[in-house]
């Protein structure tokens, strides 16, 4: 594989990168570039693997603690209504239990709410 398709290579797991949340593609896309430097400068396909297989293993574990560190206490928050189990709230409409209707304003929201 010459160096223009390690190029290409490159940018299609750059564009794979963009579209994903994560920064997994980024590193692979990275040493596919390397490789086809290597390329450019007639080294061989060997040694061009060599260099795409090496510098994205090196960066993947490379990232991983960086990552753990910037991340380190943060969970993930919980969205829509289970953020909201157990949270005070005020009643605005009453609940009635027969009827099954009611109201509860939790941080400036207003949502419906029945009894257990």
């Amino acid at each position: 594989m010459g160096y223009i398709g390690w190029m290409i290579f490159g940018i299609i797991l750059l564009v794979a990168e963009i579209l994903t949340p994560t920064f997994f593609s980024l590193w692979f896309s990275i040493g596919s570039f390397l490789a086809g430097l290597a390329a450019m400068f007639s080294l061989g396909l060997g040694w061009q693997v060599l260099i795409f297989a090496s510098s994205s293993t090196f960066l993947v574990l490379l990232s991983r603690p960086i990552a753990k560190k910037l991340s380190k206490g943060d969970s993930p928050k919980k969205m829509y209504i289970d953020g909201m189990v157990g949270s005070l709230g005020r009643v605005t409409v009453e609940i009635n239990p027969v009827m099954g209707k009611g109201m509860v304003r939790i941080d400036g929201e207003d949502w419906r709410a029945t009894s257990a």
